[in-house]
C-alpha cells in the first residue's frame, strides 16, 4: 500500500512539474514569437500583407534593411582581418611585448556595448578629445569622419574581435605542431606554413566566429544608433524608432530580422559541415611561436600591431584619466597638472539620485542572473535525471533566444503582455520592471544551458551511486554530492551573466520602466548631451567603476569557465 501511495505522489509531482516547465516555456518562450509573427501578418483579426506592403513601400525601412546586410558583410571581412592578424601577433609569431599587445586587444572584454561606443565616441567623435588634439596640430582635419557607416565599421571592428581572442586563440594552441616542424623540414616558409596549413585548419573556428560577427553587425544597435544616426540607420534602431509611431512597420522589421537571422544560421551550418579541416596525429606535439624570418615584413607585422593595440586601449586611458579631472579639462580636451582631482567620483559616488540608474541596474541584473542560473540548472538535472518524455525537447526550447535578436524578443514580450492574459494570471506586464527581468532571463538562457549542460557532463555518476548506496536520499546526495561539484560554476555564471546585463540597452531600452531608468539608458542619455563637462564626468566616473568590476568578474569568474570547459 505504501509503495502504491508513493507511486502516485510521484507521478502527481511530476505532473506537476511538468505543467510548470510547459507554462513558463510555452509563455515566455513560444507564444510571444508565434504572437509577434502573427501579428505581423494580420489586420484586425484577419490574415494580411498590409504590414508587408508598408515596408515595402517605405524608402526608410527598405534602407535600413540594406544598411544592416552592409554592415554584417563588411564586418564579416573587416572585423576578421583585424582579428586573425591580433590572434596570430599574439599567439603564432615570436612579437616583442606580445603580452602586452594581449592586453591590449583583450581590452574591449572589460567594456562593451553602449560603454564602449559612448567611450570611442569620447575619444574619436567629432568633439572628442584625441580629435581635439589633432585638431590643433591639423586645423583642416576632418573632424566630422566619425560618424555614418564609416564610424560605425570603425566602431565595430575594433569591438567584436573579442570573439577571435577567445576561440580562434584556443583552437590555434590546439594545431599540432608536428604538421609545422614537418613542412619546415620539406623547405616551406613560415608565411607558406600559415597560408598552406595553419589557417586551412582554423578554418572552422574562423567560418563559426564569422557567423557571430556577421550576426551581430545584423542585429547592431549601439553603434548604429549612436555614431549611425539618421545618415546610417540600421534595423535595430529603426525598429525601437518606429514602434510607436508606425507599429505595423516596426513588428514587420522585427519579424524580417528575425527570419533572416534564423535563414542566415540554418545556411552557415549547411556550409560549415561540407569544409571542415583536421589536424590529428597519434601524439601532439605543443605548439611553439613562429619566428619572423624577413627583416622587412618583421618590422611592418610589430608596428602594425602596436599601431592596432593602441587604437584599443587609447580610449581606455582617455576615460581614466580624464575621470580625474575637472570638467574645464574635459570640456576643452587639455590638462593641466591643476586639473586633477577627485571630486568627480566625491560627487558621484557620494550622490544617491546620480547612482539610481546604477542601483537599479544591479538590482535587475542580480535578480534575473541568479533566476536564470537557477532555472536552467533545474531543466538540466530534469534532462539527465528525469523520466519525463518531453526532457529532449526542452533542450531545444531553451536554445530559441539564440536564434532571435533581442529586438525580436521584446516586440514579442511587449505585444504579448499589454494586455491581461491568463497566461499571467491576468496580470499586464508591459510597462513593468518584471517585464524587463523577464527579458533579461530569455536572453540569457542559452549562455547558461550551453555551460551548465557542458559541466554536468563532467559530473562523475559514481560519487552519486556511492552516496545513494550508502543509504542517502535523493535530496540529502543532490545538496552534498552534486550540487558543491557544479557550485563554483553556477557562481561564475551568475558573476558573468550580471556583467553583461548591468549595461545593457538593446533590450531594456524596449523594456524598462519610465521611472526606473538603468545604467544603459542613463549613459545613452549622457553620451547625447556630451557636450556638458559635467554630464561628461560622471559618463567617465561610470565607465572607469563598470571597467574596474568588469576586470575583477573576468579575472575570477570567466577564468575558471575557460578552465573547466571549451566555450
Amino acid at each position: 500500500m505504501v509503495n502504491i501511495l508513493n507511486k502516485i505522489r510521484t507521478n502527481w509531482l511530476n505532473i506537476l512539474i511538468g505543467f510548470v516547465i510547459f507554462w513558463v516555456l510555452f509563455s515566455f518562450l513560444i507564444y510571444p514569437n508565434v504572437n509577434i509573427l502573427f501579428s505581423a501578418f494580420t489586420y484586425n483579426g484577419k490574415l494580411s500583407l498590409r504590414n508587408l506592403n508598408m515596408v515595402l513601400d517605405s524608402s526608410r525601412a527598405i534602407k535600413g534593411l540594406f544598411n544592416s546586410i552592409l554592415l554584417a558583410v563588411t564586418l564579416s571581412i573587416t572585423v576578421n582581418i583585424v582579428g586573425v592578424f591580433i590572434v596570430l601577433v599574439t599567439e603564432y609569431f615570436e612579437i616583442k611585448g606580445s603580452k602586452f599587445l594581449k592586453l591590449g586587444f583583450l581590452s574591449t572584454l572589460i567594456y562593451g556595448g553602449i560603454v564602449l561606443v559612448s567611450g570611442y565616441i569620447f575619444s574619436y567623435g567629432e568633439n572628442g578629445i584625441l580629435t581635439k588634439f589633432i585638431q590643433n596640430i591639423f586645423p583642416n582635419y576632418n573632424a566630422g569622419w566619425f560618424s555614418g557607416y564609416l564610424g560605425v565599421v570603425f566602431v565595430m571592428t575594433f569591438s567584436v574581435t573579442s570573439n577571435h581572442m577567445i576561440f580562434l586563440t584556443n583552437a590555434l594552441k590546439k594545431v599540432d605542431y608536428h604538421t609545422i616542424e614537418a613542412a619546415q623540414n620539406l623547405g616551406e616558409s613560415t608565411f607558406g606554413i600559415l597560408w598552406k596549413i595553419v589557417l586551412p585548419i582554423l578554418k572552422p573556428t574562423i567560418f563559426a566566429v564569422t557567423i557571430l560577427v556577421f550576426l551581430t553587425g545584423l542585429g547592431a544597435y549601439a553603434a548604429p544608433l549612436l555614431v549611425g544616426g539618421r545618415e546610417f540607420e540600421t534595423l535595430n534602431p529603426l525598429i525601437r524608432a518606429l514602434v510607436y509611431d508606425s507599429p505595423g512597420i516596426s513588428i514587420m522589421l522585427s519579424v524580417i530580422l528575425g527570419l533572416l537571422v534564423i535563414g542566415l544560421l540554418i545556411t552557415f551550418t549547411r556550409i560549415e559541415r561540407k569544409n571542415t579541416y583536421y589536424s590529428t596525429s597519434k601524439t601532439q606535439a605543443r605548439f611553439k611561436k613562429q619566428k619572423i624570418n624577413n627583416k622587412y615584413a618583421n618590422i611592418i607585422i610589430n608596428v602594425l600591431s602596436y599601431i592596432l593595440c593602441l587604437i584599443y586601449i587609447l580610449p581606455i586611458v582617455l576615460i581614466v584619466i580624464f575621470s580625474f579631472t575637472d570638467t574645464n579639462a574635459i570640456a576643452s580636451g587639455t590638462i593641466r597638472l591643476d586639473s586633477f582631482t577627485l571630486k568627480n567620483y566625491i560627487e558621484v559616488l557620494g550622490s544617491p539620485r546620480i547612482l539610481t540608474p546604477f542601483f537599479n541596474s544591479i538590482r535587475f541584473s542580480i535578480v534575473a542572473s541568479i533566476i536564470v542560473v537557477f532555472f536552467v540548472f533545474f531543466m538540466i538535472i530534469i534532462k539527465f535525471k528525469s523520466k519525463l518524455k518531453a526532457a529532449g525537447l526542452i533542450q531545444y526550447l531553451l536554445l530559441i533566444p539564440w536564434l532571435l535578436p533581442s529586438t525580436v524578443i521584446a516586440m514579442g514580450l511587449i505585444r504579448t503582455f499589454n494586455t491581461s492574459s491568463i497566461l499571467t494570471l491576468g496580470a499586464v506586464l508591459t510597462g513593468t520592471t518584471t517585464i524587463l527581468i523577464i527579458g533579461y532571463i530569455i536572453v540569457k538562457i542559452p549562455f547558461t544551458y550551453r555551460i551548465l549542460n557542458a559541466i554536468y557532463y563532467t559530473v562523475d555518476d559514481s560519487f552519486e551511486n556511492a552516496s545513494k548506496s550508502l543509504g542517502a536520499g535523493k535530496i540529502y546526495t543532490f545538496r552534498k554530492v552534486t550540487l558543491p561539484t557544479v557550485f563554483p560554476t553556477i557562481l561564475a555564471l551568475i558573476a558573468i551573466n550580471f556583467n553583461s546585463l548591468i549595461t545593457d540597452y538593446n533590450l531594456t531600452v524596449f523594456l524598462y520602466h519610465p521611472l526606473h531608468r538603468t545604467l544603459g539608458i542613463d549613459i545613452k542619455n549622457k553620451t547625447d548631451l556630451m557636450a556638458g563637462g559635467d554630464v561628461q564626468a560622471i559618463l567617465l566616473v561610470y565607465t572607469v567603476i563598470l571597467m574596474v568590476f568588469s576586470s575583477i568578474v573576468l579575472y575570477f569568474a570567466y577564468g575558471k569557465l575557460l578552465k573547466r570547459v571549451e566555450i
